[in-house]
């Protein structure tokens, strides 16, 4: 699908076949619009598919992993960008993507240029990214609320190592786009103008504000996920403290059952009020060790 700006408006035109490649002719380096198209070597486009930018002599190429951040476990399909002086082509295996953003850009007001173009290309990129950023927010403090309230579920720990891992794909995709705008920014075959260069810099800084959130994220599941270790901490303690003050209670028992259940005779054996005296003992060590432990607040 092909498109230009006339009037400075973005519309769909008819495209010419001899002047369309492939993704994978693009990777092996051929490229109609660049003179010097060896330059895409097999090691910059088969294999490093993160997002990227590179300035060539003669062209820019900017390689961006399309991925929602609410859902990584998609397919990654990155989109390639090949930027001449007054020229802009999109390569990519989900090509509905590409024309959508551009279908969307046909609504817009007059004064699209290439440079317009691409930026909002790359905006459109983050939008809605600070909603569900939002969203991971809310579910850390919800898991907190239920960790003060003792309301731990035997999934929950398996709940947050998954939201942390999630946190930092983010954190890392954000950390190669600001790579790739700063990179940009540099404009070293001078494709973009002034106020071209001010509005990657509003993507940058919007970036920037994505990846310090995304950051205090992390910084925060860190936090919950101590919380939640402490209190499963705490839990355990209160479990050995009952333990132990039954090991307490049941030890001296032990030692007069097992004094009085060896064989041998003793003279209080033949007295008639033997039993209800170790009955009447056995009851005052159970009572008093109670009481005992009552004071010192144990339970």
């Amino acid at each position: 699908m092909y498109y230009t700006i006339l009037d400075g408006k973005v519309i769909r035109t008819e495209h010419k076949e001899e002047s369309l490649i492939t993704v994978s002719q693009l990777k092996e380096g051929v490229n109609p619009f660049v003179a010097h198209s060896e330059q895409l070597s097999d090691d910059y486009m088969a294999s490093r598919t993160y997002s990227r930018f590179e300035s060539y002599d003669g062209f820019d190429l900017i390689c961006i992993n399309h991925i929602h951040i609410e859902n990584l476990q998609d397919e990654i399909n990155p989109v390639y960008i090949i930027i001449t002086n007054g020229h802009l082509d999109f390569y990519s295996t989900d090509y509905n993507y590409v024309i959508s953003v551009m279908d969307e850009m046909k609504s817009f007001p007059n004064g699209f240029n290439i440079n317009t173009v691409l930026f909002h290309f790359m905006m459109r990129i983050i939008r809605g990214d600070l909603i569900h950023l939002e969203d991971i927010g809310a579910e850390l403090r919800q898991f907190e609320s239920e960790i003060f309230d003792d309301n731990i579920d035997e999934h929950m720990a398996k709940k947050m190592l998954i939201i942390k891992k999630h946190l930092m794909k983010i954190e890392m995709y954000y950390e190669l786009l600001l790579n790739l705008v700063a990179d940009l920014s540099e404009n070293r075959n001078g494709f973009y103008s002034k106020s071209t260069l001010k509005k990657f810099s509003l993507i940058d800084s919007k970036l920037d504000r994505l990846y310090s959130k995304t950051n205090n994220l992390l910084s925060y599941a860190s936090e919950v996920w101590s919380t939640y270790q402490s209190q499963v901490d705490l839990e355990l303690n209160k479990t050995m403290k009952i333990l132990t003050i039954i090991t307490v209670i049941v030890s001296p028992l032990t030692l007069i059952a097992g004094w009085y259940g060896m064989n041998l005779q003793m003279p209080e054996f033949h007295y008639q009020y033997s039993y209800p005296i170790v009955i009447a003992l056995c009851i005052v060590i159970v009572v008093g060790s109670i009481i005992f432990f009552k004071k010192k607040k144990w339970f």
